[in-house]
């Protein structure tokens, strides 16, 4: 059934996730004791124990009857770095994976049903690709490891009760936040590795573990990483800087964005005027935090992350494990003093309990973790070396100036953090930096590009983000190739490059592709590096529309061609001819 093409009176229900659950089969050793196994779990509807446990049971055995189809060779091939198996059932698609090589977790998504008086199907093609549903699982663990440790860490801190409930407000947040279709940097996610500018520099510091990240999105080539000097590892160095671009896509790099242990994707729906006017969808982190999760101050035995006193956020703010402040020391306007949040305009309620709510002011520099106002603001997260590969808690410092951001990690016992001199000297040294960089914004192309550097786990691009909506006045899509102001067009194409990828085999050095609406895609691997160039033919000006001619002259050139990049056009090669000659764009 094409979805497009389904009868006005058909009803359709949306693809949604149905179970979400993180199970530890060491913890069960008979019937009596089976309930001990599930540390998390989360179903679509109310469901007593015994069903929790009947559904788990069923998707276990399912998982195990699957791999007995498996052969060592795909077992091989999967290896270590892909262990997330799926089942893809007629109605439900049923993912696996396994964390800390003894967490069993299984995400359950009821696919799209189309009903109507004659037939009912379920259809997958309004969702995302199996790969890279499997990448927003690892996403989702790699941010919960960044801002609260490793699950087993916590589970020697707290009492059974206490890690249960902490996994479940946690995980429960997750799958609200869990968008089921291609978003924000789409086909990037696919790989493991983070965002770098093309304008990427050296300078002169003394200041070790620091990042400096370019927010500027005039251009998506710019936009990224543009210094480092570190000694994290490469998963540390992509989750913290997957989690700032991440915040940055939702317009939750400030302070309250950067405290909180997740990025908080669902907009809320604010009461729509009295008029009944369509209601406005606005980000709210801290209702959705705390209208969704139940109360979690009596958890306790790990305080971290926040200290700042009443001028923004109240005295004695703890987060446990940096995930969320501890309900009952936040002032009312924050669902403190036993307050659940409420249907309230925050900064409002904090100015009438007395507070003075952060301020995102538009300055040029400021600090958006660190010395605010006078008070001092911290952000815990977990990392590990290139020495030992252990997770530790560190700080990191957040220092924004004008496009860039400065992210300076510390070891958590550095006295420093707490003297308010500390952060103006360093405020002092960041500017120094700043007089060492010089950005400038690169042209546009005629195509996009996307370099994965498997070294240094670095993605250079100038495919920008998918966007939240279509432009109206973007009316034929056919023959629409903006990336930026079409949605459905850009999710088109990653999808399209997703699927390319899954189907490539590592003896493929050079491929070229060509999508069913015109998109040339052409990758090949070089010295270590994979490399995507995408262009899309527009149509002769002299042939109309609504006929299937193209012009002769482009039809020729694939087939005169003597080289697949040939194919794609004269900017691209010269582009690809100079990368690969200096290795420098």
């Amino acid at each position: 059934m094409d979805f497009f093409n389904v009868k006005t009176d058909s009803e359709i229900i949306p693809a949604t996730p149905e179970l979400f659950a993180i199970v530890d089969p060491n913890l069960s050793h008979n019937e009596t004791d089976s309930q001990n196994q599930i540390l998390m779990f989360w179903y679509n509807s109310t469901i007593d124990d015994n069903e929790k446990l009947r559904k788990i049971g069923i998707i276990q055995g399912i998982n195990e009857f699957t791999k007995s189809f498996t052969t060592n060779d795909e077992q091989q091939e999967q290896g270590q770095q892909e262990k997330v198996r799926y089942i893809e059932l007629d109605n439900q698609l049923i993912l696996f994976d396994i964390w800390e090589d003894k967490y069993q977790v299984i995400l359950s998504i009821n696919l799209t049903k189309i009903k109507d008086e004659n037939a009912v199907e379920f259809i997958q093609n309004d969702i995302s690709p199996i790969t890279f549903l499997k990448k927003l699982i690892n996403q989702g663990y790699n941010e919960f490891k960044l801002h609260n440790g490793t699950i087993t860490k916590i589970s020697q801190t707290l009492n059974s009760n206490d890690f249960k409930e902490f996994l479940n407000n946690w995980w429960i947040i997750w799958l609200k936040n869990l968008q089921l279709e291609i978003i924000e940097n789409g086909v990037m996610k696919l790989y493991n590795g983070f965002k770098k500018s093309s304008s990427y520099q050296s300078i002169t510091t003394d200041l070790s573990n620091l990042f400096i990240f370019n927010t500027n999105k005039t251009n998506f080539e710019n936009y990224g990483l543009i210094y480092t000097n570190n000694k994290l590892s490469s998963q540390s160095q992509i989750s913290l800087l997957n989690w700032i671009e991440e915040l940055d896509n939702y317009e939750l790099l400030n302070t309250q964005g950067l405290i909180l242990s997740q990025v908080l994707k669902t907009p809320i729906l604010t009461s729509g005027q009295s008029n009944g006017s369509t209601q406005e969808i606005v980000y709210d982190p801290f209702k959705l935090v705390l209208n969704t999760l139940s109360e979690v101050s009596k958890i306790s035995g790990v305080t971290a992350g926040v200290n700042a006193s009443v001028n923004g956020i109240s005295s004695g703010i703890n987060t446990i494990n940096g995930y969320l402040p501890n309900v009952s020391r936040l002032p009312e306007w924050m669902g403190g003093g036993g307050g659940n949040g409420g249907d309230v305009n925050v900064e409002e309620e904090a100015r009438r309990q007395g507070y003075e709510p952060i301020e995102n002011a538009e300055e040029h520099e400021k600090y958006l973790i660190g010395k605010i106002d006078g008070n001092i603001i911290k952000k815990e997260v977990w990392l590990d070396n290139d020495d030992d590969y252990e997770l530790k808690k560190y700080n990191v410092v957040v220092y924004q100036k004008d496009d860039l951001l400065y992210l300076y990690v510390l070891d958590d016992f550095n006295g420093d953090l707490d003297d308010g001199r500390y952060y103006d000297e360093l405020k002092q040294k960041f500017n120094e930096i700043s007089t060492q960089l010089s950005i400038k914004i690169s042209e546009n192309k005629g195509f996009y590009f996307l370099i994965y550097d498997q070294f240094h786990k670095s993605i250079e691009s100038n495919l920008p983000n998918i966007p939240t909506f279509d432009n109206e006045e973007v009316n034929d899509l056919k023959y629409f190739h903006d990336l930026t102001s079409s949605k459905t067009q850009s999710q088109y194409l990653h999808r399209e490059l997703i699927k390319i990828l899954g189907t490539i085999t590592p003896d493929q050095i050079e491929t070229l592709k060509r999508t069913k609406n015109g998109w040339w895609i052409l990758r090949l691997l070089h010295q270590g590096k994979e490399i995507l160039i995408i262009k899309k033919w527009s149509y002769s000006n002299g042939v109309s529309n609504k006929t299937n001619s193209v012009d002769p002259i482009r039809e020729r050139i694939f087939q005169n061609s003597t080289s697949l990049i040939g194919s794609i056009g004269k900017d691209a090669k010269i582009w690809l001819d100079d990368y690969l000659t200096k290795n420098k764009i």
